[in-house]
Parts: C-alpha cells; structure tokens; sequence
C-alpha cells in the first residue's frame, strides 16, 4: 500500500476541494492543461485557433490599438489556420508604453480586477495589466510546467534568489524569508471579526508563496556583481540546503558562482532534484557546471513578467515545450517564419490576457525553433531561446554567431568565470574578463575569440576582478552597438528588451 504523506493529501484532498468551493480556477485549468498536453497535436492546434479568433475578435471590438490595426482584415471575422496570424503587426514594447493605458486596454472590463505588473528588462520595461482570471490562468500555467518538466507536486519546497532588485522591478514586493501564511490568516480573521475589511490580496499571496508552490524567496546572492565573497557562497550554500528544496530557481549566474565554490570546496551535492533559471538563459557549459557542482538536473524555464510561463525542457537538451493552451508561438527574420534551426527574433501572442492582450508580440529574444524528438509523448515544435539582437557577433566567414554560442565557447575554451565582451559600430572588440584560473592570460582570451570572429576586427582584453550587472540586475556579458541578427547591420542605440 502507497504510502500517504501530507503532500499527497494536499494534492489529492485540499486543492480539489479549494478548486471546487474557494472562489477560484487555478486548479480546475491545471487539470485541463494537463489533459489537453496529452492529446493530439492536431487537436491542440485547432484548439489554439479557436482561441485565437476569440481573443481577436474581442480586441477588435475593446482595444482601441487592435481596433485600429485589425480594421478591414479577415482577422476580425476570423482566421482560417494560424498562419494567417503573420498578415498582423507585430506589436512591440514602444508600443505597448506608448498606448499605456487608454490605447491598449480593455475599454470595457472591470478595473477592480486588476493587478499591475512591471517586467524587467535591462533597460526597457513594460507595465502589464492582468485580471483575476488571469492571475488564476498563470497560476495553473505554473503548476502544470512544473510538474510536467520537473516532476514537482504542490507543497515541495521552491528556493527562490532572484536578481540584485527584481523585488522593486518584477511586481514583487520583497523577498518571503519571513513571510507566513498563519500569520496573515490571523490577520485576515482578525479583520473581519471587527468587521474592517481586510484585504485578501496578503492572505492569497501567502497561500500561493507558502502553501501551494512553498516557496523561500531569499536576498540577492551578488550586490556588486560576480565578485563575491567565500563567507557570502558559504551562507547561502548552508541556506538552501537546509531549505532541503525540490526546486532551486535563480539567475543562473548565481548557480554558477555557487556551484565553482561547491566544487572547489569539495561539497556533497545540494540536494534540490532540479535547478531552473530565472531572469536569463544558461549556455550548455555553465549548465553542465551547475550540475557538477551542486548535483541535480538543470532544466531549461522560459516566461516573463507580462506572459508569465511560457516554455519548460523536462529532459536536459530536448529543447522547451511550449504551453499551446496559452500562447501562440512565431519565431520570424525578415519578415518571414524561420526554418528549424534558424535564428529569428520571437513572437509571442498571449491568448488568455483580454484586459490587455498581447498579439504578435515582439518580447525582445532571439530564438530557434525545433521538431519534437522522435518517440516523445508531446509532439508540439521544440522552442530554444538564444540571447537578444543586440548580442550578435559576425563571424569569421560572414555568418552569424549565436549569443549562446558565443558565451559557451569563451566560457569554457578559454576557462573564464565572466565577461563583458563590447563591439563598438568600427568592429573593434573589448573583453573585460574574470578568469577561473591563475593559467588564463589576455593572449589566450584573444586566441580564444578570434578563433569565431577571425582576424579582421581589433580585440583588446582586460582583466578585472569583478563583472557588473546591468540597473536592473541581471547580467550582459555581451553587447554590441550594431544589430546583425538580420543578416543586415543596423545600428542600435545600445538599449537591450527585457
């Protein structure tokens, strides 16, 4: 006979019933995003269609900016299949600033409802307005890639360190070390029984942050960047691990950092089955690393602050499955959709958010799309996200080089801990570099990238003992002022999308 745990009663026992009578959904769309990552692919998509057209149509109506771009094209009565999408503008950031609020919200839903979230870029941000149907539909959203890529159930304990100010940038308010769930119940008790009207809004987001996902959202591992102290690595080692998390999710410079010191030190693994990014991507030596270090799987997690999750791997390398239910996906270079394998910039349409939707929505990532292995459960189209435009190199015979590549290959060939690699409009290179040796010299940092860019441009190379992040604290070890993703340059000025 299994075994009956409190985690098990309260997957099995006290969300169902808070599903069925607590006023919300979240469970209820768990369960069918769970169900309908099961059926055809077929099937999904025409699912994803007749959303689409919904969500189309409404915004046609309510959106003063759909109104105006959707005017006189079919898509108002309705699209045939999803490729008809493209015929759309993409919608960007400036967009969505500019218009905000009267241009690109619903005119007519209850603003009661609404909670404001502000994403994180490194530079450009964006406010989103979100309804309580779809805070409850990111809520399933999470549940459902969680457990679906990494087997997580409800109750296990998250460890959460997000990047240096996320707190005042990501709509959070602070870090959860001492936040309790009994103690906004009793507050929450306390008001009604003097009848003050308390505000519920603390007692669910305790629920949320301490019962269902159990998470501990701790300081910021780096203040001043990737200079930092071995007491500082000791604490916060010892901390997680005495959390004893399922989950460990942070800026995946944070891991890395911890997990040199884990290995140097001699450490026995973490003990977190799995590790996921926040904030930012992993190149496939920094994961490797991660894992070495800390021991565990790192597992690829893609979402933001407007869309919420978008994308999770469940086996290391297989690439991301997207939630179909929620999003559709277009990954487009100059104007036309891109092959498997090629890089374009990713388009994301959100077809749940009607107090504000997101239609072709350019988040500012570079990304490749791919089949889905052969044999796999969920034949949906693998996504792989690779860095931003502006993070684009020319390579030595003329082609592109990926940002992910790109950091993969100075980390690990030329034995670097961080960098900050700056191509100025002239082509001349600068890279600002910590090495993660005594043995790595500025001629091998030099060797090391030239063997990708070739011998045309300048490159001069600098030790430093320390790489700072960017105002909104999450790092960009490379920037370059001229955009080449396209296969043509054009200058940029030096903004990177969030």
């Amino acid at each position: 006979m299994a075994r009956i745990t409190p985690i098990t009663v309260f997957n099995r026992i006290v969300l169902p019933i808070l599903g069925r009578y607590g006023g919300t959904t979240f469970w209820k769309q768990n369960l069918a995003l769970r169900r309908a990552a099961r059926l055809p692919l077929e099937e999904r998509r025409r699912m994803q269609l007749e959303r689409l057209n919904a969500l189309l149509k409404e915004a046609a109506v309510s959106v003063p900016l759909y109104r105006d771009r959707l005017a006189g094209t079919r898509a108002a009565q309705g699209l045939a299949d999803l490729e008809q999408l493209r015929e759309l503008p993409i919608t960007t950031k400036e967009d969505l600033q500019s218009g905000f609020p009267d241009r690109v919200v619903h005119a007519q839903a209850d603003r009661r409802t609404w909670q404001y979230v502000s994403s994180s870029g490194t530079v450009s941000r964006v406010v989103t307005v979100k309804d309580f149907d779809r805070r409850d539909q990111e809520r399933a959203s999470l549940l459902h890639t969680l457990r679906a890529g990494s087997g997580y159930r409800p109750g296990l304990p998250i460890v959460q360190i997000p990047a240096n100010i996320c707190n005042l940038m990501c709509g959070v308010d602070a870090t959860n070390e001492d936040e309790s769930f009994r103690r906004e119940m009793g507050r929450y008790v306390w008001g009604k029984l003097r009848r003050s009207s308390p505000d519920i809004s603390n007692l669910r987001g305790a629920f949320d942050r301490r019962l269902i996902f159990r998470s501990r959202m701790l300081n910021p591992l780096c203040t001043v960047g990737t200079q930092v102290e071995a007491d500082r690595l000791r604490e916060y080692w010892e901390r997680i691990r005495a959390e004893r998390p399922y989950l460990v999710q942070a800026l995946p410079e944070y891991l890395y950092l911890l997990a040199e010191w884990a290995r140097a030190e001699g450490k026995p693994p973490l003990g977190a089955s799995c590790y996921l990014p926040m904030g930012a991507g992993a190149c496939g030596y920094v994961r490797r690393r991660i894992e070495r270090g800390l021991g565990g799987r790192f597992l690829d997690y893609y979402g933001t602050a407007e869309l919420g999750p978008v994308a999770f791997e469940s086996a290391p390398g297989e690439g991301m499955r997207p939630v179909l239910e929620h999003f559709v996906l277009e990954i487009e270079r100059d104007g036309r959709p891109c092959a498997p394998g090629e890089m374009g910039m990713l388009l994301i349409t959100d077809l749940n958010n009607r107090a504000m939707p997101f239609i072709r929505y350019e988040v500012g990532d570079l990304a490749m799309g791919a089949d889905a292995p052969p044999g796999a459960q969920d034949a949906s189209p693998r996504l792989r996200v690779v860095g931003r435009p502006d993070q684009v190199l020319p390579g030595r015979d003329g082609d592109l080089i990926r940002p992910d590549a790109l950091q993969d290959h100075l980390v690990e060939q030329a034995g670097l801990l961080a960098f900050s690699l700056r191509e100025r409009r002239s082509g001349r290179l600068q890279i600002d570099y910590v090495p993660a040796a005594a043995s790595v010299d500025g001629a091998r940092v030099v060797e090391t990238l030239r063997a990708l860019v070739g011998d045309g441009p300048v490159i001069k190379a600098r030790q430093v003992r320390n790489i700072a992040p960017e105002t909104s604290g999450k790092f960009r070890f490379i920037q370059c002022e001229r955009r080449l993703w396209s296969g043509r340059a054009e200058p940029v000025d030096g903004r990177a999308a969030g």
